[in-house]
């Protein structure tokens, strides 16, 4: 009985060997013919590297067997990446090993990555205003971003973090989420909430309104000004010698120097 077992064992670990590289499949790379986008909505755990060019340039690299569930299709100025909703994939961490995009464009005004997707930002500079929404365990890293105002979502246990040199930051965060920064802005405000993280140790600002709950935590260097709200046993770190405005701590938080 114990050998049939054993042989049953071997037969099945034999069957997923042969099945595993199966479903991963030959890696098969497409370049696609889209012009004139200024957004980007990538889903489905995508790995899309992302670049300022004076061109516009589109490549996909993945296993032959996503690509009938490839979709890249662009709606007015908005090029989106993802795949049909019928895919049987479930393994994100696999996906993204074989989903991969580089992006080449002249500029960029939003940019939302979802479904565990993983972006990089590189080397754009530009005065426009920049949407940036990183959702449902996804990732982005700036390097070297130069916008005008900057507004950013980030929920789900998603990350940013890199280098942005700005005007004004809308920053809004949930469901532990994390977001570094470096670099510099005008005004930033940021609303968190569900044991977030902020560090902005070495992103300088002017003035600063936060508004922290349910356990988030902040570490900012405004150097002129912070007003805030502060529940639920959050916490707030300021650096440099700020007027401290308005703010409200209530609910076990705390505000302190660092």
């Amino acid at each position: 009985m114990k050998k049939g077992h054993a042989l049953a064992a071997l037969v099945a670990i034999a069957f997923l060997l042969v099945l595993i590289p199966g479903c991963v499949g030959r890696p098969v790379t497409r370049t696609e013919d889209f012009t004139n986008f200024d957004r980007l909505d990538v889903q489905n755990a995508f790995d899309v590297k992302i670049t300022q060019s004076a061109s516009f340039g589109v490549t996909i690299t993945t296993s032959e067997n996503l690509l009938d569930y490839l979709v890249v299709s662009q709606e007015g100025e908005t090029l989106t990446l993802k795949l049909s909703p019928n895919h049987p994939f479930t393994d994100f961490t696999l996906m993204r090993k074989t989903l991969k995009a580089r992006i080449t464009m002249p500029s960029i005004r939003g940019l939302s990555l979802t479904g565990a997707s993983r972006g990089t930002l590189t080397g754009f500079e530009s005065a426009n205003d920049l949407k940036l929404v990183v959702t449902g365990a996804s990732s982005l890293e700036l390097n070297n971003v130069e916008a005008g105002d900057v507004e950013l979502e980030v929920s789900g246990a998603s990350k940013v973090n890199g280098k942005l040199t700005s005007g004004d930051v809308t920053l809004g965060m949930s469901g532990a989420s994390r977001v570094e920064l470096i670099g510099s802005a005008n005004d930033v405000r940021t609303t968190a909430s569900g044991a977030s993280q902020v560090k902005f140790e070495e992103f300088v600002h002017k003035t600063a309104k936060v508004d922290l709950s349910g356990a988030s935590e902040a570490t900012i260097d405004a150097r002129d000004r912070i007003d805030g709200r502060l529940e639920g046993a959050s916490r707030l770190f300021f650096l440099d010698n700020p007027v401290t405005g308005d703010i409200q701590v209530t609910g076990a938080s705390t505000i302190k120097h660092k």
